[in-house]
């Protein structure tokens, strides 16, 4: 039980000649002291099956000459891949499986050629939360549908369009003919309640419910009634059934797959670990996630330019709310630029021109 004390990398004093640090099944929390990969001479480090928290520290740049090994498998770690991992020159193994790890995957996984070769025995990421589209397919891994935007769901490693009459809400993981919740009336003893919603067909209703004020979309005898699904249990009526991911993609007309789907339109996100909630992108799209030309504003900014699968990839200029301009090249190659995989995807990489208006005394230090 415990944390690891951040006095433990005080690198000249405590354990200068630490190779391997093992401390596997051990019920340790809290988050990964950064000052731990300033050990001076640590080649390996096995913490899996703890309840370790957080991001992992871009610190772990510090190691890049000894780290060889890491295994943080099993544990509770958030939030994007540093770029930091890809300048660990000696890692020759690494295991980040079965976390709470979220966003893009930075491309530098798959063009940094001693990270390249690990997958998938040696370089393991599956078990996260990773933002859709996943490209290139390796590892097996997949994405989730809360990357996804609204009334789109996740099928293995792409968003997918719900059917036409269906949607997908930020509390809900399917499509469905109905919100994922309904506010009931205030009752007298338990408050305003908020309960399941399920879409029922009209016409098995009861007479005496059929008029009721529920939720309605269709007409006639494919009409569709949104209630709750506990009031539907208790009548005793057939659910009109929601569709997952894989559900959506076998209806898809072939040969099209998940992330061959593309068109041109308006992206909303909410709830997402891959964009700032309330961000919307209109432009061309494929797989689920901004690919082409377009545009896309949220609470931060706004950027105009090209995307490749999610993220902002080629010629483009970033607006922030501020009123600061970036304009130039933008990719995710990860190489010395921290933060690569955040929310935004993508960082200036290249040749770039920075006009500051709100952060002019910053700029001038």
């Amino acid at each position: 039980d415990g944390s690891i004390p951040e006095a433990w990398g005080c690198a000249s004093d405590c354990f200068p000649a630490l190779e391997t640090l093992a401390l596997s099944n051990n019920r340790l929390s809290a988050l990964l002291p950064s000052s731990l990969f300033s050990l001076p001479l640590l080649q390996r480090i096995s913490l899996a099956r703890n309840a370790l928290s957080g991001p992992l520290p871009t610190s772990l740049a510090l190691a890049n000459k000894t780290l060889i090994s890491l295994d943080l498998s099993y544990n509770r770690l958030s939030g994007p891949l540093p770029s930091a991992i890809a300048r660990l020159e000696a890692l020759t193994f690494l295991d980040l499986s079965h976390n709470a790890l979220s966003a893009f995957l930075p491309d530098y996984l798959f063009t940094f050629p001693q990270l390249k070769v690990m997958f998938p025995d040696r370089l393991k990421l599956h078990g996260n939360a990773w933002a859709c589209p996943i490209k290139p397919r390796v590892g097996g891994l997949t994405c989730v549908t809360s990357s996804c935007p609204l009334d789109f769901v996740a099928h293995v490693t792409a968003c997918v369009p719900c059917p036409p009459g269906m949607f997908r809400d930020v509390r809900a993981s399917e499509c469905s003919r109905c919100p994922s919740s309904l506010i009931q009336e205030d009752h007298p003893t338990q408050g305003v309640s908020t309960l399941q919603a399920c879409a029922v067909w009209s016409h098995n209703l009861p007479r005496t419910e059929a008029h009721r004020s529920f939720a309605e979309s269709g007409t006639g005898d494919y009409a569709v009634k949104c209630m709750a699904c506990s009031k539907a249990r208790e009548l005793g009526l057939p659910l009109v059934p929601r569709l997952d991911g894989a559900a959506v993609a076998s209806s898809l007309i072939l040969p099209s797959t998940a992330d061959s789907l593309s068109g041109r339109g308006t992206l909303r996100y909410n709830g997402s670990s891959a964009f700032p909630d309330g961000a919307v992108f209109i432009g061309e799209w494929r797989g689920g996630a901004p690919h082409g030309e377009g545009a896309i504003t949220s609470r931060q900014g706004t950027y105009v330019g090209t995307f490749k699968w999610g993220k902002k990839e080629g010629k483009g200029v970033l607006t922030t709310v501020q009123g600061d301009d970036f304009s130039g090249e933008w990719g995710d190659l990860g190489l010395f630029v921290d933060d690569t995989g955040t929310r935004w995807g993508g960082s200036l990489n290249g040749f770039a021109i920075a006009r500051y208006k709100a952060n002019a005394a910053a700029a001038l230090r």
